[in-house]
């Protein structure tokens, strides 16, 4: 007999294993809500469990067991300064985030400060005699603030395409100052007729560096009409350039920024070593324990929350789906087969056991006490269960001139295995692809069945036995490989 591979591949059909799943669809539905109720339950008794416990050393709105005013005292302090630190490390927690997530969306922290496209403009404001000293500086200060806050930057943000908190950063303007009498501190230009403006704009191409230039100097044109009523004067604009060159400016922001985390960082750090130096006066494990939830102190149930429910219950149910889904299909898939000649005997009753060939491939000690235990193995030689058979099947034929094999096992194992028996007969393997099998039965004296274990399909094997049946021809018995 040629090896048998009780490892073979299972072919599944999945149209008919969905139906299957869905003919059971009630059992699994209870075998999930059975879950469901275990969840429940484990939450209530996890509930019941919590609320027992003595109160937190966190808590301090209540004495620990057997515990001095001094430790109390002692302990209220520690405890209220371990909050004001979780509140720090909360606050600079979301400083720190908010850092990041300005410098992932800022246009400056993108630019490369080596490699800077940048736009320059050099303008002059000429006073007339008229106006005075407080005047002009007031109105220079309207020019800067137009330039660097103005509402045209919506617009133009809106056709760069950038977010408008990002793009005022882009633009500097300054002029020089000078002290006068009193410390009062005007720009040194003003102290003349005239009043220098300088405008420089970084951003990441010369053309977008152009684009907010032309829009600077449509804006210095319009309040330049805006702010002549209050004060007669005119702007002139001296030059302008573009360039790309390292940039101090775009360079020491960006540092300040990355340093600024770094210092923000520090203080969690040094705020978290506080907090295990406190949980270690307090006797706990470590500062993890301070961001655990406080158990009820008074002892009493509070009841399962609806979360709580939520989480275990659905768990539980989900869990009992998969489960009972996964059981079924795994009966199908492994529950189709033959499996032994135990099982196949009492599935078919009708039918007389002829022989069961000794398994003549490897087999794990799992393997071989299971096929002892079907009896699927003997101590005798395999050359001896040979004869058995073949002594058997001459007793039952006696008489017979003709026989049918047939059967659902695996033709070449069924052929290899019928020679080292030494059964003479017709072997017609393929009863359901071949039609004229089954209409020629009744010209032979018995029908000996060929089956296989862990090939042969127990539904395909009822269905056959059906068939053949049909043909008046007496089953004589199976031989099992």
């Amino acid at each position: 007999m040629s090896e048998l591979q009780p490892q073979e591949m299972t072919l599944v059909d999945l149209k008919d294993l969905i139906f299957v799943v869905l003919r059971r669809l009630g059992l699994i539905i209870v075998i999930a809500a059975v879950f469901a109720c275990a969840g429940l339950a484990y939450a209530s008794l996890k509930a019941s469990d919590s609320s027992s416990q003595a109160p937190s050393i966190r808590d301090i709105s209540v004495r620990q067991p057997g515990e001095s005013d001094e430790d109390y005292n002692y302990r209220v302090y520690e405890v209220e300064r371990a909050q004001t630190l979780m509140s720090s490390i909360e606050y600079v927690t979301r400083q720190i985030d908010d850092t990041y997530e300005y410098i992932s969306n800022s246009v400056l922290m993108s630019l490369n400060p080596g490699y800077t496209p940048t736009s320059t403009l050099q303008a002059v404001i000429i006073w007339d005699e008229d106006v005075d000293h407080g005047t002009r500086e007031a109105i220079s200060n309207a020019y800067q603030s137009a330039i660097t806050n103005g509402d045209y930057l919506s617009q133009l943000a809106a056709d760069e395409d950038i977010d408008p908190a990002y793009i005022g950063e882009l633009i500097a303007y300054n002029r020089p100052y000078y002290e006068v009498d009193g410390g009062t501190t005007i720009s040194a230009d003003n102290q003349d007729l005239t009043c220098m403006i300088n405008v420089e704009v970084v951003g990441p191409s010369t053309e977008f560096t152009e684009a907010v230039m032309d829009a600077i100097e449509d804006q210095i044109e319009s309040k330049t009409n805006e702010y002549s009523a209050a004060a007669s004067h005119t702007v002139m604009i001296l030059g302008r350039q573009s360039f790309t060159a390292p940039n101090r400016y775009v360079h020491n922001w960006q540092e300040d920024i990355y340093a600024s985390i770094n210092g923000l960082q520090n203080q969690i750090n040094n705020s978290n070593g506080a907090l295990d130096s406190i949980s270690k006066n307090l006797g706990m494990t470590d500062r993890s324990n301070f961001y655990e939830p406080l158990v009820n102190p008074s002892g009493e149930k509070t009841g399962v929350s609806v979360k709580s429910c939520i989480k275990y219950g659905g768990t539980g149910f989900i869990f009992g789906l998969f489960l009972a889904s996964a059981f079924i299909v795994l009966t199908y898939i492994w529950g189709r087969k033959v499996i032994s000649q135990k099982q196949f005997f009492n599935l078919f009753r009708q039918v007389d056991k002829i022989g069961v060939c000794k398994p003549d491939y490897k087999r794990s000690t799992l393997a071989a006490f299971f096929d002892k235990k079907t009896g699927d193995d003997s101590s005798l030689t395999a050359e001896d269960t040979n004869k058995l058979i073949k002594a058997n099947l001459n007793n039952q034929t006696a008489g017979m001139s003709k026989l049918l094999i047939t059967g659902t096992a695996d033709k070449e194992t069924a052929a290899k295995a019928l020679k080292d028996i030494g059964i003479e007969g017709d072997i017609k393997l393929d009863l359901f692809s071949d039609p004229d099998i089954l209409k020629n039965a009744s010209d032979y004296d018995g029908i000996v069945l060929v089956e296989q274990r862990g090939v042969s399909d127990k539904k395909t094997v009822r269905e056959e036995i059906g068939l053949l049946n049909n043909s008046g021809k007496k089953i004589i018995g199976a031989i099992i490989l």
